[in-house]
C-alpha cells in the first residue's frame, strides 16, 4: 500500500480501491470482490471518489468505523460559500415511545434529549450514504472538499448546497444545519438516506426531523411546512405564535417548492 493510501485509510477511513489487493494479497479475486460487497451492504464501506498519490481522482471507499475520533477543526468547518442562509434542524430516532403526545406539533428540545436514542454507528452510516449521494449529485465529485469525522460532517452537494451534521460525544440526537437558499431538497434527501438506514439496519427505529422555532421548542418539518404553505392553521409554541407570516418569514428555505420533480416524504409519526 502506498504511503498517501495507507495515510488516507488510518487517519480518515478512506481507500483507494486498488490497494485491495494488496490489502487482500492471499484472497482470489472472487472472494474479495465478495468480501467488498459484504461490506457495501451491512454499511461497513461506501463508494466514494479520491485522489491517488498522483492527485488523480480514483474510485474508492470511505469506511465509517475508520473516521477519526475527534471533533472537527475551525477550518474543516469552513463553508464552501459563507453567504448562504443557515437552517438548522434537529434528526430524533426514537423506539416506540412518541416524542409528543397524540395530535400535538410541537415538543420540547428537552423531550427530545430524554426520548431519543442514537446507536452506535448510525451517524457514521448516514454520513456515508450522504456522501454517496453528494458525490453522484456534483459536478466535482471530490472528498478532499468534504470534512468528515465520527462526530461531525461538512458535506458538499454543490457550490450552493452544503450540509452538516454533527453531534456531542453524550448527545441522542444530530443536529443538522443546511446552508442554501433553497433547503427542501436537502431536507428531503437527508430524510430519505435516514429512512434507507432505519429500513435496511435499524428497523425497531422511527424518526423525525425537527426545526429549532424557539429556544426550548422544535416543531416537526411537515406539520411547519403545512403551516408556511398555508394548508395549515397556526399553532402556539410556548410565547410564540407560529403562523404563516412568521413561517415564511423566518424559515423561507424551507418552504420553497422543490425543482426536477423531486419529492419529499415525511416520516414523522404521530
Amino acid at each position: 500500500m502506498g504511503k498517501m493510501a495507507s495515510q488516507q485509510l488510518y487517519s480518515a477511513g478512506l481507500l483507494n480501491i486498488n490497494v485491495v489487493p494488496k490489502i487482500w494479497s492471499n484472497l482470489s479475486e472472487d472472494v474479495r470482490t465478495k468480501l467488498l460487497a459484504l461490506m457495501r451492504k451491512l454499511g461497513l464501506a461506501f463508494a466514494a471518489y479520491l485522489s491517488d498519490d498522483q492527485g488523480r481522482i480514483v474510485p474508492g471507499l470511505l469506511i465509517p468505523s475508520l473516521l477519526p475520533d475527534r471533533d472537527a477543526t475551525a477550518s474543516e468547518r469552513k463553508l464552501m460559500s459563507s453567504n448562504l442562509p443557515s437552517t438548522m434542524l434537529v434528526l430524533g430516532l426514537y423506539m416506540s415511545q412518541q416524542l409528543g403526545e397524540e395530535r400535538e406539533l410541537h415538543v420540547t428540545k428537552q423531550r427530545v434529549r430524554e426520548r431519543c436514542v442514537l446507536p452506535m454507528g448510525f451517524m457514521e452510516q448516514l454520513v456515508g450514504l450522504l456522501v454517496v449521494q453528494a458525490q453522484t449529485a456534483n459536478s466535482l465529485p471530490h472528498i478532499s472538499t468534504m470534512a468528515l469525522t465520527r462526530y461531525y460532517a461538512r458535506i458538499v452537494f454543490g457550490v450552493e448546497h452544503e450540509l452538516e451534521l454533527f453531534r456531542a460525544r453524550d448527545a441522542r440526537y444530530i443536529t443538522v444545519i443546511i446552508h442554501a437558499a433553497e433547503a427542501v431538497g436537502l431536507a428531503a434527501q437527508l430524510q430519505r438516506c435516514c429512512q434507507q438506514l432505519i429500513t435496511t439496519r435499524f428497523r425497531s427505529l422511527l424518526s423525525a426531523l425537527l426545526v429549532s422555532v424557539s429556544e426550548e421548542h422544535v416543531v416537526p418539518l411537515p406539520a411547519l411546512q403545512a403551516i408556511g404553505h398555508g394548508t395549515s392553521g397556526a399553532i402556539r409554541v410556548g410565547s410564540l405564535m407560529l403562523d404563516h407570516e412568521y413561517a415564511k418569514q423566518h424559515f423561507h428555505p424551507l418552504l420553497t417548492k422543490q425543482r426536477d420533480g423531486v419529492m419529499y416524504h415525511a416520516f414523522f409519526s404521530y
